[in-house]
């Protein structure tokens, strides 16, 4: 058939076997086929003698001890093991209480062993754990740590390994790298496409937001991270820059987990002696994790390279076979599918890499996207889109829709504003119906008012969650009486009727289901205002309805490193335009702008007007808008300012005077706009924020709060990353009052405590 010549999508049959060349109109793919086994490792990954021991442990914990066994251990001698709690022999509600008592009955008893003088009166048990500890036990009593079994985990990974690997390994072979590092996934994420830590690592590689930039595509509509091929490259890509910068492979794997710069210093001060920087090198950021990667990952290669001993009836995956098409418009995704023959999830699941908006309507398929698709899919969809006419292909992506709450807004009269349902609008918004707002709030809005919540239910696999307001109320007023610990036997039903609450009241305070478990030591509140209810609109109100906004494409460029000077701020600060506000009314309490000179701006005769969290800068005579003044938020780096305003890095620095220093939260930067409208800066800077809270919320619920006091010396790094886990914007919505980044001893800090909705794709 011949194409049409506008719009054409050409076709490239290439041989099963073929390389991922740079991706490209269609093409055919398949596995080189076949999974290797019992292979021989390269000396480059030989085990030191000094550290077998720390290897043997991991090859253990993934061989041996599943995920229904705990092994407490000491965290430094990995051969110290004093129990193997068994899970399963326990109910599901005691499990982590149970792990907890048996963590706490070490650390007593060597605490004893530390006072004591002699064998003189000592148990059996403390006669038994002096004989493990061998040595100083007052320092083992703080060593003492649980791990979770993986034998289970890691052998579905190597299942599902086969999928991908023989792809894998020739990318490795595209950039003469040893294949023996495609074993990492296993240490990552156990082969799980859809991988999700509590910090935001996704994917088989588990790539952060801030390393993953530098290499892929990551923006509101495609989330390459989430394709193990792409993220395969981009990890080797990143191995072979650890290579070059450290000269060590054991040093570039320990990188790989640690970062670059924090390999460098510790090279600087121990050299290639991998053994040595275990041992010795000490940094806050360098933990239990850090100092196990490398000895993890020697153990992965060691097991999955011998199946025969450790899984001999394992059977692969079979291999991963693909037809690509370069789609040359953009598409709607469902509408994307039914012409290929293929359901929404079907579609999904060949394309793991376009983001939930995406997948769901609220954004079509970008211009450019390479679609994966079933064998001899791609051959008979190309001609179709070929010829397909306007209404079915477009030229432009949609715009992002919210709505900035006012005084006395209501979900339900927001919901009938805009044609939409208040389980709908909660939904997309991880909310509940009857949650209470705040003036400013931002609500997104869907692209298609009939969108039923079971719609959005279903394509993002994600529960409603509520904001924190009426949680936080209740805590900050009255922490100690309205504080409850629960206990054995306890249920919703009987706690409502002790305290004389409604249930529907303790479970909104609480962020609980009616089919919520409670466990013996979680924490709840018993105080909270009560859940508004939806007020219908006016007449007026109920006609309104969002303008069109202006369309225009959105450009992208790669940004640097995340910078660790910007620990922590709140993305509610960054509010994007209500799509059904006209721009005109922008100049209202219009005022001098002092900081525009603060920032290192010439004096220019400027008014300024806010727009949703940034100060809209216009010019004093016409009141042509001329750029915004940005308030840097948690996350953010020039790169990404250079993104959203289609300004040069350089630009930036010299109308803000920064030369070569970094940027760090609360800063302000003046941006004077050549190519974009305040509107769409706001637009785009709003979605990579949303970006982080839609993917948390997919993956997590926040099922209660607790209120801790801050120690002496304890930063926010320690509280977000060793202690709790949590990222540092979530920290900030739960504490809207409190500047997380100027913390004080003894300051009471909101605590939100994070549930996984599915452990399996939950990685540490």
């Amino acid at each position: 058939m011949k194409l049409p010549n506008k719009g054409r999508i050409r076709i490239l049959l290439l041989l099963a076997g073929s390389l991922l060349s740079p991706l490209g109109d269609f093409k055919a793919h398949a596995s080189l086929g076949g999974q290797g086994e019992n292979k021989q490792i390269s000396s480059h990954f030989r085990v030191p003698p000094e550290l077998q021991t720390k290897v043997d442990f991991w090859k253990k914990i993934y061989s041996e001890y599943t995920t229904s066994q705990v092994v407490i251990h000491d965290d430094e001698n990995l051969d110290v093991i004093y129990e193997v709690v068994n899970l399963n022999e326990l109910p599901p509600r005691t499990r982590e209480m149970s792990v907890r008592k048996a963590k706490d009955k070490y650390r007593n008893i060597l605490r004893r062993l530390a006072g004591s003088h002699g064998d003189g009166g000592l148990s059996q048990e403390e006669t038994r754990v002096r004989n493990l500890a061998k040595g100083d036990f007052s320092r083992a009593s703080d060593r003492v740590r649980g791990q979770l079994g993986q034998a289970d985990r890691f052998r579905e990974g190597m299942v599902r390994s086969g999928r991908y690997m023989d792809q894998m390994e020739a990318i490795f072979n595209k950039y003469n790298l040893p294949l023996e590092l495609t074993a990492l996934p296993h240490v990552e994420s156990s082969f799980q496409i859809g991988a999700y830590s509590k910090l935001g690592a996704v994917g088989i590689w588990q790539f952060t937001h801030s390393t993953g930039k530098i290499f892929m595509n990551i923006n509101y509509e495609v989330d390459e991270r989430r394709d193990p091929l792409m993220a395969t490259d981009a990890a080797a890509r990143l191995l072979r820059k650890n290579y070059q910068e450290t000269g060590s492979w054991p040093l570039a794997i320990t990188a790989y987990n640690h970062g670059l710069n924090g390999m460098m210093r510790a090279k600087q001060q121990f050299g290639d002696d991998i053994v040595k920087i275990i041992d010795k090198y000490q940094s806050k950021a360098f933990g239990f994790a850090s100092r196990n990667f490398y000895c993890e990952f020697l153990a992965a290669l060691h097991v999955s390279r011998n199946k025969e001993k450790y899984a001999p009836n394992l059977k692969f995956d079979p291999p991963f076979v693909y037809d690509t098409l370069t789609l040359d418009h953009y598409y709607d995704f469902r509408q994307l599918a039914s012409n290929a023959g293929l359901t929404p999830a079907e579609l999904a699941e060949f394309n793991p890499g376009l983001r939930l908006p995406v997948v769901r309507g609220e954004k079509r398929v970008p211009k450019g996207t390479v679609l994966k698709l079933p064998r001899n899919k791609g051959k008979e969809l190309a001609p179709a889109l070929a010829e397909a006419k306007e209404g079915v292909r477009f030229s432009e992506q949609k715009r992002s829709k919210w709505y900035e709450v006012k005084r006395g807004d209501t979900m339900g009269r927001i919901a009938q504003r805009f044609g939409t349902s208040a389980s709908t609008l909660a939904q997309l918004n991880h909310m509940h119906s009857g949650s209470r707002l705040s003036p400013g709030q931002v609500l997104h809005l869907p692209q298609d008012p009939g969108l039923k919540d079971q719609e959005v239910q279903k394509s993002s696999d994600a529960v409603a969650d509520p904001k924190p307001d009426a949680l936080l109320a209740a805590a900050a007023a009255e922490p100690a009486a309205g504080v409850y610990t629960v206990k054995e036997k306890d249920t919703i039903n009987s706690l409502a009727r002790r305290h004389g609450i409604k249930v529907e009241n303790l479970l909104a305070w609480n962020r609980l289901k009616k089919t919520s478990l409670l466990r013996p030591g979680q924490t709840l509140l018993l105080k909270g205002p009560e859940p508004e209810k939806a007020q219908r609109p006016d007449k007026q109100e109920k006609a309104l309805g969002p303008d069109k906004p202006e369309k225009k494409e959105v450009s992208g460029k790669p940004e640097g490193p995340e910078k660790m000077e910007a620990p922590a701020a709140s993305a509610e600060k960054a509010k994007p335009a209500d799509s059904a506000v006209n721009t005109e009314t922008l100049a209202k309490n219009e005022t001098p702008a002092p900081a525009a000179q603060e920032s290192g701006a010439k004096p220019d005769a400027v008014k300024v007007s806010s727009l949703s969290g940034v100060e809209v800068l216009k010019s004093a005579k016409q009141g042509n808008p001329l750029g915004v003044m940005v308030t840097v938020e948690n996350n953010e780096t020039l790169g990404h300012y250079s993104e959203w305003s289609e300004l040069t890095i350089a630009d930036i620095r010299k109308n803000n005077s920064l030369r070569k220093k970094s940027i760090k939260v609360g800063d302000r930067i003046k941006l004077v706009f050549k190519k974009v409208t305040p509107e769409e800066f706001v637009e785009r800077r709003r979605e990579f924020h949303d970006s982080f809270r839609e993917d948390f919320y997919s993956n997590f619920d926040v099922t209660r709060v607790d209120i801790i006091k801050v120690k002496p010396g304890q930063s926010l790094w320690e509280i977000c990353n060793a202690v709790y886990e949590i990222p540092y914007w979530l920290l900030k919505d739960y504490n809207p009052e409190t500047d997380i980044t100027k913390l004080k001893p003894g300051q009471d800090l909101n605590i939100p405590i994070v549930n996984s909705k599915n452990p399996k794709n939950t990685t540490t």
